[in-house]
């Protein structure tokens, strides 16, 4: 039976890279450098906070980080464990509960005499192993895309 060939993703261009290389000549054309330096920048700091190759990082049982793979600093790897470790973690850097908390199933072990109980669990709950890092990724992203919205309306108003 003959084997299947993978195609290549290299020579796809997605929507979002397509949108950047257009508003960056765009730019260009118009010589608003200051707006396009700061597109650049948060299309980077975007790039790093959730499409870069890096490893899931929160940290285990021994006390080290979990070397899963994952796609992006503030991206946690398949165990939905570290998941929500990570999400709670970046909420907690701000003094905030994660709303997606009310959605979680609480009542993990079946009905008894006296109803659900909630399970216990031995073992502490997963932490961070860079939460300051991980916060100021998610503070450059949000701070970044303000900032580029804001260059572009003016660049676009000065049109």
């Amino acid at each position: 039976m003959p084997r299947r060939r993978r195609r290549s993703r290299a020579g796809r261009l997605s929507l979002g890279s397509s949108v950047f290389v257009i508003v960056s000549v765009l730019l260009t054309s118009r010589k608003a450098w200051p707006a396009l330096v700061i597109l650049w920048i948060f299309v980077l700091v975007l790039w790093v906070v959730f499409f870069k190759p890096t490893q899931c990082d929160v940290e285990r049982r021994d006390a080290e980080g979990c070397g899963n793979p994952a796609r992006g600093r503030l991206r946690a790897c398949h165990l939905t464990r570290h998941k929500r470790a990570k999400h709670d973690a970046l909420w907690r850097i701000f003094s905030l509960r994660n709303p997606a908390i009310r959605y979680r199933i609480m009542w993990a072990q079946p009905r008894t005499s006296y109803g659900r109980e909630t399970p216990q669990f031995d073992e502490p709950k997963p932490r961070l192993m860079h939460p300051i890092y991980d916060g100021a990724m998610l503070a450059a992203t949000v701070g970044g895309s303000i900032a580029t919205v804001l260059a572009l309306a003016l660049q676009a108003r000065s049109i």
